[in-house]
C-alpha cells in the first residue's frame, strides 16, 4: 500500500537576488600540483564581487505537484595586487573559478513517485594565473526518478538517476576527466 500524501492548494514562489564584494588580502588557494595532488598557496590580494539570483516554484497539480528552481551566480574574483615584480596574474580571474554558474531543476510527483531532471553548466575556468589556458564550458544533464511506498510495516524509498546523460567530456583540471554517463540506485528502507 503507497502511503498517502497530500498536496495542499497553495502555490509557493520565490525570488532571492544577493549581491557580494570583499577585499581579501593573503588568500590561500588550494591548486593542482604536477602529480594530481593539490596543495595550498598563498595567491595575495583578491577583490571578489559578483551577484547571485535563485527563482523557484511549487504548484499542485490534480494529485501532485511540480517543483522548479534556477539559480545562476557571477562571480568576478579578480587577483587586486602582488608584490612579484611584473606579476601577469594582476586584474585576471583566479584560477579555477569560473565567472558563470547556472543550475536548472525541475520535478514532479504524482502519488507515491516522482521524476525530475537537472541542467547544470560553467563559463570557462581559467588554469593559469596569467589566464592563457583554461578549461571549456561544461554542460551536464542529470535526470532522476523514483517511488516511496510501505511494504509491511517498513516505509520504503527507491530511486534511480543518470548523471550527465548526454555523456558530455568535461575535466575538473586539466588532463583528469571526470565522469561520463553515471547510473545510481538508492533504496532506503526506514524501519
Amino acid at each position: 500500500k503507497a502511503p498517502s500524501h497530500k498536496f495542499k492548494g497553495t502555490s509557493k514562489r520565490t525570488l532571492d537576488i544577493i549581491m557580494h564584494a570583499a577585499e581579501v588580502h593573503d588568500l590561500i588557494q588550494w591548486v593542482p600540483g604536477v602529480s594530481g595532488y593539490w596543495s595550498a598557496q598563498n595567491i595575495r590580494s583578491v577583490f571578489v564581487r559578483g551577484m547571485e539570483t535563485r527563482i523557484s516554484s511549487s504548484a499542485p497539480v490534480s494529485f501532485g505537484r511540480i517543483s522548479w528552481l534556477i539559480n545562476y551566480s557571477l562571480t568576478a574574483s579578480e587577483i587586486s595586487s602582488s608584490d612579484v615584480l611584473n606579476d601577469k596574474s594582476v586584474g585576471k580571474q583566479t584560477i579555477y573559478t569560473p565567472y558563470h554558474h547556472l543550475n536548472a531543476h525541475a520535478t514532479a510527483e504524482y502519488r507515491f513517485i516522482h521524476a525530475g531532471t537537472g541542467f547544470i553548466t560553467e563559463s570557462r575556468r581559467y588554469t593559469t594565473t596569467d589566464n592563457s589556458e583554461w578549461l571549456p564550458l561544461s554542460s551536464q544533464i542529470n535526470i532522476n526518478a523514483g517511488a516511496r511506498f510501505r511494504l509491511f510495516e517498513y516505509s520504503v524509498s527507491l530511486d534511480l538517476s543518470v548523471n550527465n546523460l548526454l555523456n558530455s567530456q568535461w575535466e575538473g583540471i586539466p588532463n583528469y576527466p571526470m565522469p561520463l554517463r553515471t547510473f545510481f540506485m538508492k533504496l532506503k528502507i526506514e524501519l
